[in-house]
Order: C-alpha cells, then structure tokens, then sequence
C-alpha cells in the first residue's frame, strides 16, 4: 500500500517529534514532483514551525501554495495558505494570518469544496478569537463542525470542538459579570464535560488534561474556588507525568490563585512558588509575570515581606524581557513580511520567464500581446517575429540535450541584444521563439531582425529561414504562433 509521503512527515509531528520530521521531508522531497511534492513541502513548513524557523517555513509553504496553483489544485493551495497563516501566528501577527485565512474562505467556497471550507475555517475562527473578534469567531468554528462532521475523523472533530471551546472560553472572559456570563459559564461547564467524556472514550490522554483543565479555569471564572481547586488538585499529578511543563506551571498558578480567594494563603505561596520554578525553566515570560505577580502577593499575605519585595524585583525584570521579546517578535514579523514579498516577486518572475532561456514565456507573451492590442486605437501598431530552428532535433540527437540547451541560450541572448526596452524576446516551444517587436511594420521589423538573424523579408518562413512576412493577425491568439511569420496589427 502507498503510503503518502506528506502523511509520514504528519505522523512525526502528531507524534510530537517535529526534528524527525523535518529530517524526514528533507529526505523524500528531492524524489517528489507535482501534488506529492506540493504536499510534502506544506508538511515541512509544520515541521519548520514547531521547530521556530519561521522564515524556511513561510518559504516552504509559499513554495507548495505555488505548485498547488499550477496544478489547479485548489483544496491544496487553501491547505498550503493555513500554514501560512499559522507561520503569521506563531510570530504574533495575527492580523497577517487573518488576512490570509479570509483569502483561502472565498477559495474554498468559491470552490465548493465543503472539508476544505472547514478546515479554513476552524483556522480562521481561531484566529478572529485570539484578536478578539469573538462573535465571528464563534460563527466560523460552528459552520466547520458542521461541514467536518461529514468527513472528519473523531480525533480531528474532537480538535475542532477543543477550539470552539476556547474560543467560547475568551468570549466569556471578555463579558463583565453577570446573566449573560453565568449562562455562558454553565454552558461551557458542559461543553467540556461532553468533550471529557468523549476523550475518555477514545483513550486520548491529552485531550483529557486539556479538558479538565479547562472546566477547572471555568470554575475559577465564575467564582466558583473550592470546586476549581479540587480539579486543579486532581489533574497536577498526571499533568507534571505527562511532561507539558509549563502547563503544569500554569495550572499551579490558577490553583495559587483560588487558594489566595479562600484565604489559604500557605498553600498559595508553596503552589506559586512551584509554578515560577517550572515557568522559569520553560515557559513564555507572560505566563511567568503573572505567576510572579501573584507570588508576590501570597508572599505579602503570609508577612513575607522581603519574599515578595523579592519577587516584584524579578517581576520587573521579567517586564523589561518582554519588552525586548517585543522588539524582538516585531523584528521577526518584519522579516516574514520581506521575506514573502522577496518570494512573491520572484515566483512572479518564474510564471512569467522560461527557466533554461530567461526569455519571456508563453503566458508574459500573450499579456504583452493583450496590452499592445489595447494600444491599436493610437494607431500603435506591433509585429512579431517567429524564430524556429531549423534541424534542431538532429543536435540533440548528435550532441546530446545539454548543448541543445546551449544552442538555445545563446539564440536568446542574441535575441536580447538586439531587442529594444519596449520590445519582449520570448520562448513559446521548444525551439520555437519569437521576437515581439512595439510600433514596427512588417517592413521596418523586417530590417530591424536582418542583421542578427540574416531575415529576409520576401522570404516565407518555414523554409529554412528565419522570416517575415505580412499575415493577418488570428481572432485566436496561438494561431499567429503556429505561422511562423511576422503578424503586423
């Protein structure tokens, strides 16, 4: 059975080993072509990301965006857009990711391709509720569970119903206290509930902690303390077994907190105390401010005034870290934004010029055509000189391809040497070129190509000759490219 090369790097990231991952796209790309290396390359710019190479992963996703268009895939070019959007948000721009995602939306419905819509959109309602935007943000995450139902797997719903809930989450923290909040609270109460259950039953220990976790965060936002300390109680054991640190050091925070609102002020400082340990060693500056912050206070309820004179002096240290991690992350979005115009312009370039000559290709050739053609009411008129040459299979044959490559390149910088700024040398075939020429007459382009390419303008092509002639221009483009004369307009 064939086993998709993008599906093994993915099982290596779903395994928590992007390093084996990337070791591993390394490996098969230079074997792949076409979709299987559109989709290898999205799957290293996971890798890359997990890893924090943000820029070799936007260049590997831009890259498999790219190929994806060739090949009219479109359900690919939206898959390689999510991952570009999730480069933006691993370097704090969500605006970027969210500009990216809403592009990839009008892809995918324009396309009709409902899974793909929901994966958009699962991404792009993670990324409206991290901004904030919490009611469009919810929309987005309902319409994807409602299209992935039909094609998902159970973990992948179990993920989408994990965003939703947090999303839901912030919305809840962003409503002041009250009915509305209650509700929402209760709710959430039992939208975690469901999806424990459900992890439970599908053995995902991951999904478990997570889970309870959050109901014990809910608790704790809605005042309820004695409840939310017991779950944080029951989860930190298998939490610090599972590995996820600063997880652990988070939850230790939240449980220092409600114990600070029971008044069980010992308890606070020994569980804040462990959750800064654990931030320190591994975990965002942010989430260690607030830990210090709340050290500082069960230190100060416990008449440990030198302890939290101490931990506010960390506190400040740990600020003036941020503010350079800020500078820092803006920097980094600065680069991002470089590096993809750099990589815009130059497959921009590449789906206009053909890769052995550097001449134009077909496609700039026709929108060169088209803006000439515009130009005819001012009397502009252009021709264009075909060039074939002639036994030209015979030098391959004889010498082999790679100096039928070079016969060609140097027929196109002759080209170019006598090619006016606003002329355009193109390739169109194989050893097939043609020489546009702006505001000639067939009698003028004549003289104009004799010198470099002996043209003789009485002299039809086709026999042997390069040659220019008076033809009519074809109500279909390529047609002028299959006479092999100069079609004055």
């Amino acid at each position: 059975m064939h086993t998709v090369p993008g599906d093994r790097i993915r099982a290596l990231l779903d395994e928590q080993s992007p390093q084996q991952a990337l070791a591993l796209a390394q490996e098969l790309l230079p074997e792949l072509s076409g979709r299987e290396r559109a989709d290898a390359l999205c799957a290293q710019a996971a890798a890359q990301r997990a890893l924090g190479q943000l820029q070799d992963g936007l260049r590997a996703a831009i890259q498999a965006r790219e190929l994806f268009i060739e090949l009219g895939d479109t359900e690919g070019r939206c898959q390689a857009m999510v991952q570009t959007a999730a480069i933006w948000r691993a370097a704090g721009s969500n605006v970027e990711a969210l500009r990216e995602l809403e592009q990839a939306e009008g892809l995918a419905r324009a396309a009709a391709e409902p899974q793909q819509l929901g994966i958009v959109l699962q991404a792009l309602g993670i990324t409206a509720s991290m901004l904030g935007h919490h009611k469009p943000a919810l929309q987005a995450l309902e319409e994807a569970l409602q299209l992935l139902r039909r094609s998902a797997s159970p973990r992948e719903l179990q993920a989408v119903r994990l965003s939703l809930l947090n999303a839901q989450g912030r919305y809840m923290h962003s409503l002041p206290k009250g009915a509305g909040r209650e509700r929402l609270g209760r709710a959430l109460l039992q939208g975690w509930e469901v999806l424990l259950r459900d992890a439970r039953a599908d053995h995902n220990q991951r999904l478990i902690l997570i889970a309870q976790g959050n109901r014990a965060i809910t608790l704790e936002a809605m005042g309820e303390y004695a409840a939310a300390c017991a779950l944080f109680e029951e989860l930190l054991p298998p939490q610090r077994a599972s590995g996820l640190g600063p997880s652990a050091g988070n939850y230790l925070r939240d449980l220092g907190k409600c114990q600070l609102q029971l008044r069980r002020f010992e308890a606070a400082r020994a569980s804040l105390e462990e959750s800064v340990a654990i931030l320190r060693a591994g975990g965002s500056l942010g989430d260690l401010a607030a830990s210090l912050e709340s050290l500082a206070l069960a230190r100060e309820h416990c008449a440990d005034l030198r302890g939290a004179l101490d931990a506010f002096k960390e506190l400040r240290g740990v600020d003036k870290r941020q503010t350079d991690e800020a500078a820092h992350q803006a920097l980094c979005q600065r680069e991002l934004t470089l590096e993809l115009a750099q990589l815009t312009n130059e497959w921009a370039k590449q789906a206009q010029q053909d890769a052995l000559t550097g001449l134009a290709n077909r496609r700039a050739l026709q929108a060169w055509e088209e803006a000439r053609w515009r130009e005819r009411d001012d009397g502009a008129g252009f021709a264009l000189v075909m060039v074939d040459l002639d036994h030209f299979k015979s030098v391959n044959d004889r010498f082999g391809h790679a100096v039928g490559d070079q016969v060609l390149q140097v027929v196109a910088e002759l080209m170019r040497a006598h090619s006016r700024a606003q002329d355009l040398p193109a390739r169109v075939g194989g050893e097939e070129l043609v020489l546009a020429l702006a505001q000639l007459q067939p009698e003028g382009a004549a003289r104009h190509c004799r010198p470099p390419l002996g043209a003789d303008p009485g002299r039809p092509a086709g026999d042997g000759q390069p040659g220019c002639g008076p033809c009519q221009r074809s109500a279909e483009p390529a047609r002028a490219h299959r006479t092999g004369r100069c079609a004055p307009v």
